[in-house]
């Protein structure tokens, strides 16, 4: 069982993460700060830019360190041997459910709360569980998910300034009438007064907006999905499982006002199908509730959210 983010083995996508981050933040610092006439202009726009880099630092690695599981497994497992987990669990974001249903993993061997699901990639339950995102290695659930929507929401702020500040820097060296402005005057200075060197710093400033373009849309779109959820009261799996559904409804066939309705499907039993098994389900008790498919539904990973909302970040139970 994988306690969090941090845990073997690393994900490939997760090392590209923490290693873009600082060429990004390299870009601003280096490059583009300096380009700036105006040392207030320097100064409000470093200050927050910075707060906005540093909340997505601290909340990535926040999301990433929380252990997420369901408080029952946490209960039944022995204690975290993960000391980054076990200091920042007086961090975790997460009210305890309240009259919730209780149904019974038999991958964990507990009774969990309803809206745990299993992640196959870390094996365990977890509460109210969102998805798996392989850019942070770890499962986002309703202990992480606040600090997961303030590593979007501070991305989308330094990000979008940044690229801001790019184009604003390319119009300023690359238009023959500005090449005397203040910006193309410090560009100067900042390549040891050399006109090729101004070039340089114009095509440095270009090669890192085109590595922006692509960050800024998707970390926009992923910004519209997640408020569109928070909107909506779901979780990426719950929102990904009823497209599903509408998918597989089959379309219904045209109908005339005499047309009689037909009379409702008997609901199906273990005895009619196989592909059932009858899931303990009940508030704690452990009461046999309702019946459920076998083997689960797939939970949401990066490519399914994708396909589904725009957005790129993926999981499965």
């Amino acid at each position: 069982m994988r306690e969090n983010g941090f845990d073997y083995p690393l994900h490939p996508l997760q090392c590209l993460t923490w290693a873009l981050f600082p060429v990004v933040l390299l870009d601003f610092y280096w490059l583009l700060l300096p380009l700036l006439p105006g040392e207030a202009t320097r100064w409000a726009v470093g200050t927050v830019y910075t707060a906005a880099a540093a909340t997505t630092f601290f909340c990535a690695w926040i999301t990433a360190a929380v252990d997420p599981r369901d408080p029952s497994v946490a209960a039944a497992a022995p204690p975290a041997t993960n000391r980054l987990a076990r200091c920042c669990e007086p961090l975790a974001l997460w009210p305890p459910p309240v009259g919730e249903d209780t149904c019974r993993c038999y991958l964990c061997q507990v009774h969990v709360f309803a809206s745990s699901k299993h992640c196959r990639f870390c094996d365990k339950c977890v509460l109210r569980f969102d998805h798996h995102c392989k850019w942070l290695n770890t499962c986002v659930g309703a202990k992480n998910y606040g600090y997961f929507l303030a590593v979007i929401a501070s991305t989308c702020v330094f990000t979008t300034m940044q690229l801001a500040l790019s184009v604003y820097v390319v119009v300023e060296l690359a238009v023959p009438d500005r090449r005397r402005s203040a910006v193309a005057a410090r560009a100067r200075r900042h390549a040891v007064g050399r006109e090729r060197g101004v070039d340089a710093v114009l095509a440095l400033v270009c090669a890192y907006a085109a590595l922006l373009v692509p960050l800024v849309v998707l970390i926009g779109q992923l910004a519209l999905f997640h408020a569109m959820l928070v909107r909506r009261g779901l979780t990426t799996y719950e929102y990904i499982l009823g497209e599903q559904r509408v998918d597989e409804r089959p379309s219904a066939p045209p109908r005339t006002i005499c047309e009689p309705c037909a009379p409702p499907i008997p609901p199906a039993t273990p005895e009619d199908s196989p592909d059932l098994v009858v899931v303990e389900r009940g508030r704690g008790d452990g009461s046999p509730r309702r019946a459920g498919p076998a083997g689960g539904s797939p939970a949401p990973t990066s490519g399914d959210i994708g396909a589904a909302g725009g957005v790129s970040s993926t999981s499965t139970i």
